[in-house]
């Protein structure tokens, strides 16, 4: 989705507070607000309407509005009289609601998926830049530091996880956590964007594209609770709960480790609900679907997408919730790739009644065995409709991992069915 955004570094007396995408601190206030919707407003009830001259004085009375929870705004333009445009504040957002009402004129500016966060470890620690001054330019590794440290209080503490690119940044010095190699123990530097070569935005995901590595090249939360990175995870070394300690690159075999796994975040779960099913036997594909349904959950987790990529269980099945929200109008197409077995279904409307099943499949590593065992499907969608969307797998043994990927009317690249488009089914 192609958004308008304005980025405000603006400096004032505030005790600290944090809210979805804006951050007051006692000598800075920085926000992000992204354009959301042209000739509509937020459904929720504006707390504040005023006279006001354009957007970004509108934007600026938000972010300094720490009393009321301001997290977006309405704004209609006067084009006849500049100097009596209106401006609405709000204290919701598209996390809190996705929903809107037509009116005519107005643009509604939010501060987007939440993405500002610390990353904290086992409620006792957070990653903060390694050197004195946490917002140095000069700064090059991350360490661990005391959560009850004014370190882990500042905003040097504060990354950018855009939950959709899988690319983390941080908002000091706009640097990416960027991984020396895929190797394991190495370790993840802050560098300029550009010089990271795992995080090439242009490069687009096609049907030659090997998905499964250029996708492992990109952050994930693992429903297991590690940050996933190629084919293992980030984590502090040595693994144990000691300041100072550096994050780098860890084999797949110690994500299980308490200091590994138990990572948090300050913005909310992701919106894809998951149901754990735990010992459940060898299946064939025309077995597993019932064995899953009819098996007691034994864990709720929560994904950014519908994806997952580092082997978690053996002898287990998941179902996959969550609600897309048609960014274009015109015709999608979807793809699916799984280690075992794999069915997926997509509704009507959001309503788990309207879902019918559109594809399934077993043993696909590739768009190649994608495309060769017909596992996709394309449909005729509605911008701005909602749509019910499940995904049911099954894994014996060995390598699991879930990617539905997409691509948008018009488009040849492709890209996960993510962060941006989803919000948690609630039926």
């Amino acid at each position: 989705m192609k958004i308008t955004e304005l980025f405000l570094a603006i400096f004032a007396q505030f005790n600290f507070a944090f809210c979805h995408n804006i951050l007051r601190f006692p000598d800075t206030r920085i926000a992000k607000f992204v354009l959301r919707h042209t000739d509509k407003i937020h459904v929720e009830q504006p707390y504040k309407e005023f006279v006001i001259i354009d957007e970004a004085a509108c934007i600026d009375r938000c972010v300094t509005d720490e009393a009321n929870d301001c997290k977006s705004i309405n704004f209609y333009k006067n084009s006849t009289d500049i100097e009596s445009s209106v401006c609405q504040l709000i204290n919701k957002d598209i996390t809190d609601s996705n929903n809107y009402n037509d009116k005519t004129g107005w643009r509604h500016f939010d501060t987007g998926r939440s993405r500002l966060t610390r990353i904290i470890i086992n409620d006792q620690y957070c990653y903060v830049p390694s050197t004195t001054d946490k917002c140095d330019f000069g700064s090059t590794t991350v360490e661990l530091a005391s959560l009850g440290n004014e370190n882990c209080n500042t905003i040097g503490a504060y990354f950018d996880f855009d939950r959709s690119s899988g690319i983390i940044t941080h908002v000091c010095s706009g640097k990416a956590l960027c991984p020396d190699t895929t190797s394991d123990n190495y370790n993840v530097y802050l560098k300029d964007l550009s010089s990271c070569s795992f995080f090439a935005l242009d490069v687009p995901i096609t049907a030659t594209t090997s998905a499964s590595t250029m996708e492992r090249q990109k952050y994930r939360i693992s429903f297991r609770k590690f940050l996933e990175f190629y084919k293992g995870c980030v984590c502090a070394s040595p693994r144990t709960y000691t300041t100072g300690r550096k994050l780098v690159t860890t084999n797949k075999d110690y994500c299980y480790d308490d200091i590994c796994k138990k990572v948090t975040f300050d913005f909310e779960p992701g919106p894809v609900n998951v149901q754990i099913k735990r010992w459940i036997p060898s299946q064939s594909y025309t077995s597993f679907e019932n064995a899953v349904r009819s098996k007691d959950t034994n864990a709720y987790k929560n994904l950014d997408s519908f994806m997952w990529r580092t082997a978690t269980f053996d002898e287990f099945g998941t179902v996959c919730r969550a609600i897309f929200t048609a960014p274009m109008t015109g015709e999608f197409t979807f793809w699916m790739l799984v280690n075992e077995h794999g069915k997926f279904y997509f509704g009507t409307d959001e309503t788990e009644a309207s879902k019918i099943f559109r594809m399934g499949g077993e043993f696909i590593g590739s768009f190649g065995e994608s495309e060769e065992k017909n596992v996709k499907f394309t449909m005729w969608l509605e911008k701005g409709k909602k749509y019910f969307a499940e995904a049911v797998t099954y894994d014996y043994s060995g390598d699991d991992y879930l990617y539905i990927f997409m691509a948008q009317p018009g488009s040849q690249s492709r890209e996960p069915m993510s962060f941006e488009y989803l919000e948690p089914y609630t039926g």
